[in-house]
C-alpha cells in the first residue's frame, strides 16, 4: 500500500485492490482497477506524484508504472448493460427481447444469468451490481462477477435486475432487466389444495354422519329390547296377580268372612 498527495491536495492511494482517489474537499472515495499489462498493484513499493507532467509514477517489483492523472476526470458516460445468456437447468433459454419475460415449469428451477456491459475506456474495470427480486434483499457488488447463479428456485415471479458503474460510481440503467416466472407443479396449486380440503371434508362428513346413525341404530336396539322385557314382566306379573287375588278370595270363604 502507498500514499501520496496530488498538487491539489487529493490523496491517492494504491492498494492490492487497485488506484483510489480520496478527494479532501468533498470527502468522496473513488476507486479504479486498472488491466493493463496484468500490474499486480499488491507490490507496488512507492507512488510519487509528477506536478509538471501531472502524472502518477508507480514503482513495482518488476517495471515503473506512468499513470496520467487525467484518468480520474469525471466521467458522465451511463454504462447499459446486456443479458448475454439466461441457462436454465444447463440448457440456454431463449428470451424474447420485447417481453423480456421467461414462463417456466416447476423442474426449471436452477437459472444462471451471464451480464455485460460497454466500455471505451479499456484500462478500467467496471464494475456490477445484481439482484433478485423474491431472494435477494440487497444488491450484489462485484468487479470481476458477470454471472449470476440461482439453484432451488421455488415456484413463483420474480425480477432479474443488473447495472454496471463507470469510473466516477455512477450506477448505469437497469434497462437489461427481464421478468420469469416458475409455474407450480399441479399439486401445488391453490385449486389443487382447495379440492383436497373439499375432500378430506368430505370424508369427515361422511364418517361423522356413520357414526351418529350408528350410534342412533344402537339406541333404537336397546330401547326395543328394554320394552320387549318389560313387556315379557308385564306378562309374567298378570298370573301371578290373579293367582293372589284368587288366594285371597278363597281364604276369605273359608273363614266364612262374607
Amino acid at each position: 500500500m502507498a500514499i501520496t498527495k496530488g498538487h491539489d491536495n487529493n490523496i491517492f492511494l494504491v492498494t492490492a485492490g487497485g488506484l483510489n482517489l480520496f478527494n479532501t474537499k468533498t470527502n468522496e472515495i473513488r476507486s479504479l482497477t486498472l488491466n493493463k499489462d496484468n500490474i499486480n498493484w499488491g507490490f507496488v513499493f512507492f507512488q510519487f506524484y509528477d506536478s509538471s507532467s501531472n502524472q502518477l509514477i508507480y514503482g513495482t517489483n518488476d517495471r515503473i508504472v506512468f499513470i496520467k492523472n487525467e484518468i480520474w476526470k469525471s466521467d458522465n458516460t451511463i454504462l447499459p448493460t446486456y443479458i448475454d445468456g439466461i441457462i436454465v437447468n444447463n440448457k440456454n433459454q431463449y428470451l424474447n427481447p420485447e417481453e423480456k419475460i421467461l414462463s417456466l415449469n416447476h423442474l426449471q428451477k436452477n437459472i444462471t444469468v451471464n451480464f455485460s456491459s460497454n466500455s471505451y475506456n479499456e484500462n478500467v474495470s467496471l464494475s456490477y451490481a445484481y439482484k433478485l427480486d423474491g431472494i435477494d434483499k440487497d444488491w450484489n457488488e462485484s468487479n470481476t462477477v458477470t454471472t449470476a447463479n440461482y439453484a432451488n428456485l421455488i415456484p413463483g415471479n420474480y425480477v432479474f435486475r443488473v447495472k454496471a458503474k463507470n469510473s466516477t460510481g455512477a450506477w448505469g440503467p437497469e434497462n437489461s432487466s427481464f421478468k420469469f416466472t416458475i409455474h407450480p407443479a399441479f399439486w401445488q396449486t391453490s385449486w389443487f389444495v382447495i379440492c383436497c380440503l373439499l375432500f378430506v371434508g368430505g370424508i369427515t362428513y361422511w364418517l361423522v354422519r356413520r357414526r351418529i346413525k350408528t350410534i342412533r341404530k344402537d339406541a333404537e336396539l336397546k330401547q326395543k329390547l328394554t320394552e320387549t322385557e318389560m313387556l315379557a314382566l308385564r306378562s309374567q306379573m298378570n298370573p301371578h296377580f290373579i293367582f293372589n287375588c284368587l288366594s285371597a278370595i278363597d281364604n276369605l270363604i273359608q273363614t266364612n268372612q262374607v
